[in-house]
């Protein structure tokens, strides 16, 4: 069975509307995600300097997005304010499977976007793409990010100690995974 790829397409939940990023969303990500020191100790993006280096990393993201693209902008409904991100990659076409990543601008944190933003994105993709399995990975020190995994049913696989060399300091990496059977066995249900 092959997957039915709807590329990045628009996502809504109660608060939040997930989208295509477009170049005007630069300025937003450089101070919520790439110029976010509070962020970017949990997140391997590249730290950038100047608004122009974001520029450039976003006209890169728009032009490369293909029907098999997952990389939404997490904004908020009310006012349209990009305040994160969810992407996928590792995409496995054969073994239907693939890696989630996310990011949340720390002015937003402990507020349950993400938990949010998730459901929907592994609602879709496992309802409508076919994915059988998505996998993901945190720090063991980012808690939170441990806790919206958990939140949204994916099952703690183990840690690799000393996985990754980041900011100049060695962290253990925690895994998760959740498949499209435990998803529909759950009942869609998270407890914000």
């Amino acid at each position: 069975m092959k997957l039915n790829h709807t590329g990045t397409i628009k996502l809504e939940t109660k608060r939040l509307i997930l989208r295509l990023f477009s170049l005007d969303d630069s300025e937003s990500f450089y101070h919520s995600i790439t110029n976010n020191q509070q962020v970017r100790a949990y997140f391997l993006v590249p730290y950038h300097e100047t608004l122009q280096e974001t520029q450039n990393m976003m006209k890169h993201i728009v032009k490369t997005y293909q029907i098999n693209t997952y990389h939404w902008a997490i904004t908020l409904k009310e006012n349209n304010t990009m305040i994160g991100l969810i992407r996928l990659f590792n995409l496995n076409e054969k073994e239907r499977t693939a890696e989630i990543g996310y990011a949340l601008d720390d002015k937003y944190w402990n507020k349950k976007y993400m938990t949010e933003a998730l459901l929907v994105v592994l609602d879709h993709l496992f309802q409508e793409v076919g994915f059988i399995k998505i996998t993901a990975d945190c720090m063991s020190e980012n808690k939170a990010s441990s806790y919206v995994l958990k939140k949204n049913h994916m099952k703690y696989l183990g840690k690799t100690i000393n996985g990754i060399n980041w900011e100049e300091k060695n962290h253990d990496i925690l895994h998760y995974a959740l498949t499209k059977e435990e998803y529909f066995k759950k009942n869609n249900k998270v407890i914000f």
